[in-house]
């Protein structure tokens, strides 16, 4: 499928409330976004959608007036947004994507929404309050990431961290679109990896071990090792053999 025709069959099957086919719509547009997740890389699906923007903007009164349209059908949050993105950056509106992330008990819950100029956009309340920005979409450029040695062991660089207010945290694979919850010794470990200065799992435990110095060291290794072989399962980390 070419970039022009992916984003015209996004555009034609996004849903729009009180269509007399919007139920059929609704879960075509399901059926082709998750294909597609499943294939494509988050931004990458992203850019498809929408590569540029035009000159003309759309008006603010017209944004509204879509966005709520569109919740008020059976598509999925994700899908939504993924529609509403494609439609309004194509009007020339510059809308970010936005997926944040909330505990509901003990399950993880997620959220995808639009905003322009950081305010949430056909919400009934600010999601921000209740979730924790994952993802966001086009981001703030960053300045150029400071040279790290290479190490035995490294977080994915297509992994998110997104802790939340109770010191847990959650990483979003934006390659799998799965979501893996960590608790506090996780969050440590994960921030200890996105460093870039773990040199395999030793070095890890000693460094969480600092962190926990009511731990022995033996039960942090016992756990790192645990940890380790979750997060090699779910592809979130990079190891490489033999590095100095």
């Amino acid at each position: 499928m070419t970039n022009r025709l992916l984003r015209w069959t996004v555009l034609l099957l996004a849903p729009r409330a009180g269509s007399p086919a919007g139920r059929a719509r609704s879960a075509a547009l399901r059926f082709v976004l998750g294909l597609l997740l499943r294939r494509v890389h988050l931004r990458e699906l992203l850019t498809l959608l929408a590569p540029h923007l035009p000159e003309s903007p759309a008006s603010s009164l017209e944004t509204e007036l879509l966005v709520r349209a569109m919740k008020g059908t059976r598509a999925t949050c994700l899908h939504r947004a993924l529609a509403g993105y494609a439609l309004l950056r194509g009007r020339g509106d510059p809308v970010q994507l936005v997926i944040g992330v909330a505990r509901g008990g003990v399950e993880l819950v997620a959220h995808a929404w639009l905003e322009r100029d950081g305010a949430a956009i056909g919400e009934p309340e600010a999601p921000r309050v209740r979730y924790a920005v994952a993802f966001i979409h086009p981001a703030e450029p960053n300045p150029s990431p400071t040279e790290l040695p290479m190490a035995a062991i490294r977080a994915n660089p297509d992994v998110l961290l997104t802790e939340l207010n109770d010191g847990t945290g959650v990483l979003l694979h934006l390659g799998t679109k799965f979501y893996f919850a960590l608790n506090r010794s996780g969050v440590a470990a994960w921030k200890l990896l996105a460093s870039g200065a773990v040199d395999g799992p030793e070095v890890l435990a000693r460094g969480l071990a600092e962190g926990f110095a009511t731990a022995p060291l033996e039960r942090v290794r016992e756990d790192v090792d645990a940890l380790l072989a979750e997060l090699r399962a779910e592809s979130l980390i990079l190891e490489e053999r033999g590095a100095p």
